[in-house]
């Protein structure tokens, strides 16, 4: 039987029969539309338990890298020095742009 033909078939039936069979109709594909997405949610969550797993051990790869060829660290009081020093340097070229536009 052809879909036109069930079709047909249906609409020959009374109205409560024809409530029954939406109603059914309406349930299975429910049903199979939660099944689909619910198969492609756990996908997705195995999918990344295997990225977050090969994540992890790219990482640890590489801050083993970096412990190996990372230079001695300093500690903040050692570059504030430079920081006002730059700082400092910048705001006195500033200046004295600003002096040599205000003497034009």
């Amino acid at each position: 039987m052809s879909l036109a033909g069930y079709i047909k078939n249906v609409r020959e039936r009374s109205e409560p029969e024809k409530q029954r069979l939406a109603f059914i109709w309406t349930l299975t594909l429910t049903v199979l539309i939660a099944f689909v997405w619910l198969i492609s949610f756990s996908l997705n969550l195995s999918n990344n338990a295997v990225e977050e797993a090969r994540l992890k051990a790219e990482a640890a790869k590489l801050a083993q890298t970096q412990v190996a060829t990372s230079a001695p660290r300093q500690n903040f009081w050692s570059r504030s020095g430079d920081f006002l020093t730059d700082g400092l340097d910048s705001i006195n070229s500033g200046f004295w742009t600003i002096a040599g536009w205000l003497h034009k």
